[in-house]
């Protein structure tokens, strides 16, 4: 909710895009036996001191859904030795806590890192590295009742010791975040650079960290970006610019599946594809579905968000308004405000139908009878 993206490309392009339970935007590749498939992604991320107002709506109702796997101690965050985190409650005396009686290990960079997790690292404290100091602020929070998470991504340090790495081991950064349940929000900070810089990284946060990956519902899935690799080597290039993006929006509707005839006793389902076809995550995004001589049961919903790629099929049920008129009938679909498709529906009386299936019924016997009539005169011609 504190950044934004704007997707300049993706190549190759995937099969198919999703979002997770925790909001991470997923791509899907299919790879045949022994295949290896590069991607390479580019975009540009603006980063905001304060949470954006046009995604904080969605992401605070994805709270209720996520609350169920917000407290339990996965993989990395179990915590058996409950005695030594007595005292320690609050978010605050969770973060005081991490940062004071964990050292950072600056050799671990270098050397082939492996994530020990929370239990772990209270009996060694010298053996952490970032991963290290989030898993311990989450095991503790969640153990204390408080939803938290880990958060994989780019942080830009001053300290060359911290510079970014991208190895296949230690992918970049990690911190943790809490949900303020007062303020409806998800709060970062960054226990690891306090304790390495001394800055205050609780009460205030720093336009540095950019996020790659959130881990709520799973310790080690999905990966970050430049984890995806079998040698070590430098996958992840981020730099700064002052050039301001340019965001370019577009919807399109397709995988159109509704009837041009209509009869009026009848009760249709009909269905379309809403795409992002633009460059941003959108939000909110009202549908429309008008129409003429025509009911619409479920005319107006909302796609609470639909990112780059991504699909949504949408359903509704119509009927004709009028019985017994063989009247022109109109849909439309309108999108964001703007009409997307516009079609004409003929409405035949069910009467109508009626009429022709029973003339067809006639006509079938009639033709048959007309043939029966001429078999029997050939017999009878051969006798």
């Amino acid at each position: 909710a504190n950044q934004k993206f704007f997707l300049e490309s993706i190549n190759p392009p995937p099969e198919s895009v999703r979002l997770d339970e925790d909001g991470n935007y997923l791509g899907k590749y299919f790879l045949k036996p022994l295949e290896g498939k590069t991607i390479v992604y580019k975009s540009v991320i603006e980063v905001y001191s304060k949470t954006r107002e046009d995604s904080t709506p969605y992401f605070r109702s994805l709270i209720n859904s996520q609350k169920h796997y917000l407290l339990t101690a996965k993989k990395y965050w179990q915590i058996t030795k409950v005695e030594q985190i007595k005292d320690v409650n609050s978010p605050k005396e969770i973060y005081d806590f991490v940062r004071n009686n964990l050292k950072y290990n600056y050799d671990k960079i270098n050397l082939n890192n492996k994530r020990i997790g929370a239990d772990a690292v209270l009996s060694n404290p010298d053996q952490a590295v970032c991963l290290e100091f989030s898993d311990l602020f989450v095991g503790i929070s969640r153990e204390k009742g408080i939803y938290s998470r880990e958060v994989e991504g780019y942080g830009f340090s001053l300290d060359p010791k911290l510079q970014p790495i991208s190895l296949s081991s230690d992918i970049l950064h990690a911190w943790p975040e809490y949900f303020d349940i007062k303020a409806g929000n998800w709060i970062s900070v960054d226990p690891t650079w306090e304790n390495t810089s001394g800055i205050d990284y609780f009460s205030s946060f720093d336009l540095n960290h950019i996020v790659f990956v959130i881990h709520g519902k799973n310790s080690d899935y999905p990966l970050a970006a430049g984890t995806y690799k079998i040698e070590n080597s430098r996958d992840v290039l981020v730099k700064p610019t002052v050039d301001s993006p340019v965001e370019r929006k577009e919807i399109v509707i397709e995988g159109i599946d509704i009837s041009t005839t209509i009869s009026d006793d009848k009760s249709y389902k009909g269905k379309f594809i809403v795409k992002n076809g633009g460059s941003s995550y959108l939000w909110q995004i009202p549908i429309k579905i008008g129409s003429k001589n025509i009911i619409i049961k479920n005319d107006r919903l909302t796609i609470p968000v639909l990112a780059p790629y991504e699909k949504k099929t949408i359903s509704f049920n119509y009927l004709a308004k009028d019985k017994n008129k063989k009247v022109q009938g109109e849909l439309t679909i309108d999108v964001l405000e703007k009409q997307l498709l516009k079609q004409n529906i003929v409405i035949v009386p069910a009467i109508y139908t009626l009429i022709i299936k029973i003339f067809a019924v006639l006509l079938g016997l009639s033709v048959i009878f007309l043939i029966y009539r001429a078999v029997t005169k050939i017999k009878r011609h051969d006798h």
